[in-house]
């Protein structure tokens, strides 16, 4: 398949490339859901299994390992449960921990690098906030900020806090009462526009 001179394959080696997502779950929803999302597309296995493996993930507090079988992780998803589950206790942390396990420069060159933060199912977690705002920004700029709030009633205070993260002002800021899959499909159009 070709789309303006381009081949699938190229299309998706560079698709996420200006993507970087900041997961605080250990699980491993993002991958799966873009894996088979290229899949429906008919991307083939080895493509869609190449543009997983190099999404830019940060995981503040660890996570479980690579989703596939053939990445050398002993804890794959889907495999039977390990006899020294204790063993991988070092892959993550906890919210009482203070230690994170991201590289601090590599979020911060992200997020200083972001024009788009979209907040997808987060719960706004004092600790989870103050960890986002631990950059070093100092002056305001015009990022664009999206989030989910479902079953949350509107906040000023949210907004401001979201803008102060972000380094934005607040009418930058766009709290919507809808799930994930409805932000992204909703707004897609202006999700592209960012990333490309």
């Amino acid at each position: 398949m070709a789309i303006t001179g381009y081949k699938l394959s190229q299309i998706v080696e560079h698709a996420f490339k200006n993507i970087t997502f900041v997961i605080f779950n250990y699980d491993r929803c993002i991958e799966h859901y873009l894996f088979w999302s290229l899949r429906r597309l008919e991307v083939t296995l080895p493509d869609a299994q190449a543009a997983i493996e190099n999404l830019n993930i940060i995981r503040p507090y660890g996570g479980l390992g690579p989703i596939f079988r053939d990445s050398g992780s002993n804890l794959v998803f889907g495999a039977a449960p390990q006899n020294n589950l204790w063993g991988q206790i070092d892959r993550i942390r906890t919210l009482t921990d203070i230690e994170v396990m991201h590289d601090p420069q590599k979020f911060s060159a992200a997020w200083e690098a972001a024009q788009l933060v979209i907040y997808l199912g987060f719960g706004f977690h004092p600790q989870n906030m103050s960890l986002l705002a631990n950059h070093s920004l100092q002056q305001r700029r015009a990022v664009k900020v999206l989030a989910t709030t479902v079953g949350m009633p509107p906040s000023s205070e949210l907004r401001t806090s979201l803008a102060n993260v972000a380094m934005t002002t607040e009418p930058k800021v766009e709290l919507h009462d809808m799930t994930a899959s409805k932000l992204l499909s909703d707004l897609r159009w202006r999700i592209n526009s960012f990333v490309g």
